[in-house]
């Protein structure tokens, strides 16, 4: 399944997968990240929960949010704030919450995109962010 490129969000581990001799090399994954994969390797193992599977080179993805205006320079170091908003039906709220960051998470905005146009009328970009481990 995995091919370069690839991203995948991180739910964590099932029960099966305690028992397995890979659990380090699977559990050193973050529950609620996104992963990219950046490479694979021929080596296959087998997997209890998955059948087969390959050795791969994972890094955390890049994540699309939406980012107070005063705070969009390309380079700049935030603290991640999910936008708060009830509106679910709002076609940027994937970009308010977005899957793989969480509140108080340091970010690099690596790319400032496009206005985005807040129905509530707030001052929004949509940026690409890098999370930075500490």
């Amino acid at each position: 399944m995995a091919k370069p490129g690839m991203k995948f969000l991180f739910e964590g581990l099932a029960n099966v997968c305690t028992k397995c001799k890979f659990f380090k090399v699977c559990s050193n994954l973050s529950k609620g990240r996104i992963y990219e994969v950046k490479s694979t390797r021929k080596i296959k193992h087998k997997c209890p929960l998955h059948g087969s599977v390959v050795v791969v080179e994972v890094e955390l993805a890049n994540i699309e949010a939406a980012v107070k205006s005063h705070m969009t320079v390309e380079g700049m170091i935030i603290t991640f704030n999910p936008i708060e908003c009830t509106n679910r039906g709002c076609q940027y709220i994937n970009l308010c919450k977005p899957l793989g960051l969480f509140k108080g998470d340091k970010c690099r905005i690596v790319k400032i995109r496009d206005r985005i146009r807040c129905p509530r009328g707030l001052s929004l970009y949509e940026c690409t962010l890098e999370i930075i481990e500490e």
